[in-house]
């Protein structure tokens, strides 16, 4: 699991930071998270709004971490990984906004009952990209590759 220095650490990593993305705290055991996008002069384009790439990127490595910690906390060991993203952007971002991630009990319970019986499970997630009004700019479809550890 991660202590309170790696969750710390792991806000600091320089390609979150370079693309704007700071952290919320986990949450329920690893199955909430929110990432916030802000806006400064490293990742705003001509239009005075937030680059796409940053805004893809903000949801690319989010839900396989959460798939991880999760599992490994319900005794699972798994490799977790995007298998893919899709990112449909509905308006530009000029201020703060944020994905809110969240993984619900029952897929979590899909996710290791699929990898015990099989070793394998794909979990799909649509996740939006909204401000503090509710407004989206942009929804992510992404899908989580998960085996268990030791298959081939």
């Amino acid at each position: 699991m991660l202590s309170f220095i790696q969750s710390i650490l792991i806000r600091f990593y320089p390609l979150f930071i370079l693309n704007g993305m700071w952290l919320g705290w986990w949450r329920n055991d690893y199955k909430n998270l929110r990432v916030y996008l802000i806006k400064f002069p490293l990742n705003i384009n001509g239009a005075n709004s937030i680059f796409g790439g940053s805004i893809a990127s903000a949801a690319d490595p989010f839900l396989p971490l959460m798939f991880y910690f999760a599992l490994k906390r319900k005794g699972i060991q798994a490799t977790v990984l995007t298998k893919s993203v899709s990112v449909k952007f509905i308006k530009p971002v000029k201020s703060i906004a944020y994905y809110d991630f969240i993984i619900s009990d029952e897929e979590l319970e899909l996710a290791k009952s699929h990898l015990i019986v099989s070793g394998k499970h794909i979990a799909t997630h649509q996740v939006y990209c909204t401000n503090h009004k509710g407004e989206a700019f942009a929804y992510a479809t992404i899908q989580s590759y998960m085996k268990l550890k030791g298959l081939g």
